[in-house]
């Protein structure tokens, strides 16, 4: 029952198949955070917490809201149950429009508090993706740092194949060693990563750091192709906002036509409507 409470909460805080109702976001959340161990109450307290910070349906209070997220930690770690914090990190995503977010910023401050209790695969990723994927968040120093933080406990993960590859191929926070990244780039690939299985066919179509190679580019372009679902949107986007320090605009419409043409209709309206893609990729919160 406290999950409907939650998404209730929700619908009235965003404006969500009805109009936006602080009062209303705030007595469904409140209803919501009866238990904080039981399905989604403790984003229900984020969600109060929220509404404190930002005065929504109450006069504001940070000072409150800062309370109310240190109890929340103090639950999580005295009770183990840290795994409850992470649904609140992906409230906050930048896909995520029906729930808490998107917003860069809370989603980091969870990611950095869950990271200082315990390493996480995923906690120390999404740091790496915050400093690197989105322009107004960039610090390439800070997401080599979380990428060789990352590599050093899970490097065997697609993931950090994925990003540490990307960056010896390109210098990102170290010398280039394309051979490495490459390397790297192969294993990730294996593992049907489809993100380095395009940044590949890229590397020998456009030869980066290598001779251009149309047969190599065109292999790697088939094993993207044979994915199920390859996230063509999703990796234009990064060709937009050069996330892997890669900005060529004319190569994400590439993409997305391989998209339009495989039947992805996501992407054929993306490059149907190509300035208003740009526009959200650039705009820091919009989904693709």
């Amino acid at each position: 029952m406290n999950d409907v409470m939650y998404m209730l909460g929700c619908a009235y805080m965003n404006g969500v198949g009805t109009e936006q109702n602080g009062e209303l976001a705030l007595k469904y959340f409140k209803k919501a955070s009866a238990d904080p161990l039981l399905g989604n109450a403790f984003k229900a307290k984020e969600g109060i917490a929220r509404c404190m910070e930002k005065g929504i349906g109450c006069e504001a209070d940070p000072d409150g809201a800062m309370k109310m997220r240190d109890e929340m930690k103090r639950i999580a770690k005295e009770t183990n149950t840290r795994d409850l914090v992470w649904p609140v990190v992906d409230a906050y995503a930048s896909d995520v429009f029906f729930e808490l977010g998107p917003d860069a910023k809370a989603r980091k401050g969870w990611i950095d508090w869950y990271v200082s209790v315990r390493p996480y695969m995923r906690g120390i990723g999404s740091l790496c993706d915050y400093y690197s994927v989105i322009p107004q968040n960039r610090d390439w120093r800070k997401a080599s740092e979380y990428a060789d933080e990352h590599a050093k406990y899970w490097g065997d993960s697609m993931w950090s194949q994925h990003r540490t590859g990307v960056y010896n191929v390109f210098g990102i926070g170290r010398d280039k060693d394309v051979e490495k990244g490459i390397a790297l780039l192969e294993k990730s690939a294996e593992k049907f990563n489809p993100y380095a299985i395009e940044m590949l066919a890229y590397i020998y179509g456009s030869g980066a750091g290598v001779e251009k190679d149309a047969a190599k580019e065109a292999e790697w372009l088939e094993k993207l192709s044979e994915l199920a679902y390859p996230p063509y949107s999703h990796i234009a986007a990064r060709y937009i906002r050069a996330s892997d320090s890669v900005e060529d605009p004319e190569h994400a419409k590439f993409v997305l036509k391989l998209g339009a043409d495989a039947g992805d209709e996501k992407a054929k309206n993306n490059l149907e409507n190509f300035g208003a893609f740009v526009n959200r990729c650039l705009d820091g919160k919009s989904a693709i």
